[in-house]
């Protein structure tokens, strides 16, 4: 990895500088001469002025939007973080839409592989309007980072929730190029339906004109599982990457189940992938948005194109 786009913004005082820095420096361990490239997107919507404002008077903001953020990297603590100097862009529109566009626009221009995301949630539960479009719009990988976030030096444990898609197996093949690089081992997990979904309940449980027992299909399920593990094991092996596979029972509490096991587990990064076009996609249905949302550790996210 060479380059990363780290989006800033110099004015959000939630953000905790160490904890960022701390991200940083444990995402690009022994990666070497990584570039870091701070970057904020001036627009009526950043600024948080009036959509009639005109857009000549906020493009006047440019110098002081530069300094702003000059000054925030100048105060930011020691590390030998190789940060560049930074980039600040414009976006005439009133639209957080077209400051995404902007900032993945000139992240796919350097050619970087990530692009950080400290979010500027209000609210614990909120993933903020940046970073959650961010996320749906990057084909980048995005490394994102909540406010109250706990970093870890070394990314030793990684959480990676899958729902056995080909999506998601993809994206294990490019998250093992990372895991070798860090030393890490990877934790695959995957939580079992409720066979008592009304979904699952009309869709299973009745297929064929008859009717499968809760038990049946659970026991199936755990069969089918194990098969899939297998396949991604292979996948790690291949790389000598250390892998444990685990599967959750059911639960009404998605969120809090993975929340749960990331503690007990000593995960220090959770890593996911996204397609907009998958029923079980990771980022699509509440229960994982809440994941990204409530996550107290760094997330990687991949959004992955179906083919």
């Amino acid at each position: 990895m060479k380059n990363i786009v780290w989006c800033v913004d110099p004015n959000d005082e939630q953000i905790d500088k160490n904890q960022t820095l701390k991200a940083l420096e444990a995402f690009t361990t022994g990666m070497g001469g990584v570039n870091i490239t701070p970057l904020y997107v001036l627009s009526p919507k950043s600024t948080q002025l009036s959509r009639f404002a005109q857009t000549s008077l906020v493009e006047k903001l440019l110098p002081w939007a530069k300094k702003q953020l000059q000054n925030y990297i100048d105060e930011l603590p020691a590390s030998e973080l190789n940060i560049n100097t930074p980039e600040v862009l414009f976006n005439p529109k009133h639209s957080l839409r077209h400051d995404v566009l902007k900032a993945i626009e000139f992240a796919e221009s350097i050619k970087a592989e990530t692009i950080f995301c400290s979010t500027h949630s209000k609210k614990p539960w909120n993933l903020g309007s940046f970073a959650e479009t961010m996320v749906l719009k990057s084909k980048i990988p995005t490394l994102l980072l909540q406010p109250k976030s706990q970093v870890s030096e070394y990314f030793d444990n990684i959480m990676f929730p899958t729902d056995f898609s080909s999506s998601s197996k993809y994206a294990l093949k490019n998250l093992i190029p990372l895991a070798k690089q860090w030393g890490s081992q990877i934790h695959i997990v995957h939580q079992m339906l409720n066979p008592v979904d009304p979904i699952v309940e009309s869709g299973v449980l009745t297929m064929g004109g008859g009717w499968t027992s809760p038990e049946t299909y659970n026991q199936s399920i755990k069969e089918y599982a194990n098969e899939e593990f297998n396949h991604m094991k292979e996948i790690c092996n291949k790389d000598n990457i250390e892998c444990h596979t685990h599967l959750l029972e059911p639960s009404s509490f998605f969120t809090q189940e993975m929340v749960d096991f990331a503690s007990e587990n000593e995960i220090q990064l959770i890593a996911i992938s996204s397609s907009a076009d998958d029923y079980l996609s990771i980022i699509v249905g509440s229960h994982c948005r809440d994941l990204i949302r409530n996550s107290k550790i760094p997330m990687w996210i991949q959004h992955i194109e179906n083919n």
